[in-house]
């Protein structure tokens, strides 16, 4: 790990060639329509690090020395910082190259990467980034320097170049764009500073002065406004009648006459809200980062969780050591097409099921278009189960009406929305949740279920 106090004066360093702060290299890499931020800082903690106070000095050190308008944080087998400023093109919220591309590229390497707008040097040690390992250059001649004396000075087990450049025989070159295409960004930049929070100087100037003016304005109008209350009240007028025909009446609220009547049938069933809870805490044990795989969705169903990734980099053999990452009682399977599956059956031994009593159509849809209509996409429909057989008496052999067929409300609801911000809009007597998707690579939340109705 670099010594900060150590390479002080490569950060004083005035034109910047020598320092691992590179301020006269720019720091954003373009893949289509997408960028991210490059030519940060990687630092990793000391291996004498061991409590939360010896940290936060550590931070304090290298943010004194560094100066930075951002950090960004790496959590994985490896713990990093990654700090940028404004002057390189970084930006809030802004993802971290480099911390995606170690979590599909594992281990010991470093590789020279065509991107739109220029060329792009990682270097990994043991999954850390180095803090000379996250490099952008605007000229190939530039890029091919700083690689080809970076490969003679060590023996790499992997190496990552472009073809025309005809490196060695165990290089090899890789498609970014396809590489990104299904990994998700794991590290981003916050600001530190007031200026890296609105972007530069003049906006931060432009939003105090505009607070101080909104300030003075709202002074005013409460001086304005104590100064009528504390006036003489105006003189009363004259109050003009008008005739109204007809009495004005509050509508009466919607009243269920199955409810009235003390009709309604009664079942038994796990309340909605609690199975819902019950997947997403499953959700949270199994949204695990692995390393060369990117995660699908994550869906509950049938009384299990099964989680999804794709195989990206990652290597098969390496499957068994997974293993570990999550809790004894997963069961992991491979298909032999790429897709990594994790089932692990929901634990129910906590709640009980209670008695509900079934609401008629009517009530059910209003109910349900009123909770949900503005958090997502809602379809309602109509289905029956299968008539039940007829019934014949033991007795007499005459054949006995058969009780009706349960009749159900399917629900289909999408959202972009969280599901545990709306969770407990389905504590409704009768709901019975089918399944529970969240499509990780798209950001969807979809619940599908029926509600059983008279």
């Amino acid at each position: 790990m670099a010594d900060l106090r150590a390479h002080k004066m490569n950060y004083n360093n005035s034109d910047g060639k020598d320092g691992l702060l590179r301020m006269d290299m720019p720091g954003v890499i373009v893949l289509g329509d997408k960028k991210y931020a490059a030519n940060l800082l990687w630092l990793t903690y000391d291996e004498a690090t061991t409590n939360g106070e010896t940290i936060k000095a550590q931070k304090k050190i290298r943010h004194d020395l560094i100066k930075p308008d951002f950090i960004g944080e790496r959590i994985n087998l490896i713990s990093q910082q990654a700090y940028g400023h404004l002057k390189k093109g970084h930006k809030i919220g802004m993802p971290a190259g480099a911390a995606i591309l170690t979590e599909i590229l594992v281990g010991e390497w470093h590789g020279c990467f065509k991107v739109d707008n220029g060329w792009w040097y990682v270097a990994v040690h043991g999954d850390a980034i180095a803090p000379d390992g996250d490099l952008f250059f605007e000229s190939e001649e530039k890029a091919y320097a700083h690689f080809s004396a970076a490969n003679e000075r060590q023996s790499w087990p992997r190496v990552y170049a472009p073809s025309q450049w005809s490196v060695d025989s165990k290089s090899e070159e890789l498609d970014l764009t396809a590489l990104f295409g299904n990994a998700l960004p794991t590290t981003f930049l916050k600001p530190v500073t007031l200026t890296a929070l609105f972007g530069n100087a003049r906006n931060a100037i432009a939003f105090f002065i505009a607070v101080g003016f909104l300030l003075l304005v709202m002074f005013a109008f409460g001086t304005t406004s104590l100064k009528s209350y504390f006036s003489a009240p105006p003189a009363i007028k004259r109050i003009v009648s008008l005739d109204i025909t007809d009495p004005i009446m509050v509508p009466p609220r919607y009243v269920d006459s199955a409810i009235a009547n003390n009709q309604l049938l009664e079942i038994e069933d796990f309340p909605a809200p609690l199975l819902i809870e019950k997947c997403l805490v499953t959700f949270e044990d199994l949204f695990i980062s692995l390393p060369g795989w990117s995660m699908d969705n994550l869906a509950c169903r049938d009384g299990d969780v099964i989680a999804t990734w794709t195989k990206v980099r990652a290597r098969i053999a390496d499957l068994n050591k997974l293993r570990g990452r999550f809790p004894p009682n997963v069961l992991m399977t491979y298909n032999g097409q790429g897709k990594l599956l994790v089932r692990q059956p929901l634990d129910l031994s906590d709640i009980n099921k209670t008695k509900m009593q079934v609401k008629t159509k009517e009530y059910l849809y209003a109910l349900i278009t009123t909770r949900l209509e503005t958090k997502g996409d809602l379809s309602v429909s109509q289905v029956e189960s299968p008539a039940p057989p007829p019934v014949i008496d033991p007795n007499t052999g005459e054949i006995l009406p058969a009780p009706p067929a349960d009749k159900f409300l399917s629900i289909d609801f999408l959202s972009p929305i969280a599901a545990y911000e709306w969770s407990d809009d389905f504590d409704i007597q009768g709901m019975r949740p089918l399944e529970l998707i969240w499509s990780v690579r798209d950001s969807q939340w979809r619940l599908s279920g029926l509600i059983q109705y008279q």
